[in-house]
């Protein structure tokens, strides 16, 4: 988020954690990981490609507004202790599953990748448990 926030381009390693939300060349640049001279190319790609360079920086703004998530971890865990109705669908819509981040992935120039895919489904899984143990937590409430 600070990268983005100073309009720094991000350069990632390849891992799939980071294939769900980011695309070589379209809002990061990627290396390959535990692959050192595949991390110095990303590098010299983005001091010598000056387009490059000035289109990831530009577009940082627009790439943190579409997958930031306005709940912060205090937040998070105040509304988990508030027992208030509205309290779980707020804390599901910001799952990594839920449909804040479909915003971006959805967008027409993100095609996924077969680890983002599955990562996906993945988090799809581990919300519906998220689901089911909030509903065991406020049923012992």
């Amino acid at each position: 988020m600070e990268a983005l926030l100073s309009r720094s381009p991000l350069i990632v390693s390849d891992h799939p954690m980071f294939s769900v939300h980011l695309r070589d060349g379209y809002n990061c640049l990627t290396f390959k990981a535990s692959d050192p001279d595949s991390l110095v190319g990303a590098l010299a790609r983005l001091r010598s490609d000056a387009l490059t360079y000035r289109r990831l920086s530009d577009d940082a703004p627009r790439f943190l507004q579409e997958t930031e998530v306005p709940l912060t971890l205090y937040r998070l865990i105040e509304l988990f202790l508030s027992g208030e109705p509205d309290s779980t669908s707020t804390i599901l819509r910001y799952r990594v599953s839920g449909p804040h981040f479909r915003t971006y992935t959805a967008s027409a120039r993100f095609q996924p990748t077969p680890q983002a895919k599955l990562v996906r489904k993945v988090s799809s899984t581990l919300g519906s448990m998220d689901d089911r143990l909030l509903g065991l937590t406020r049923a012992r409430s």
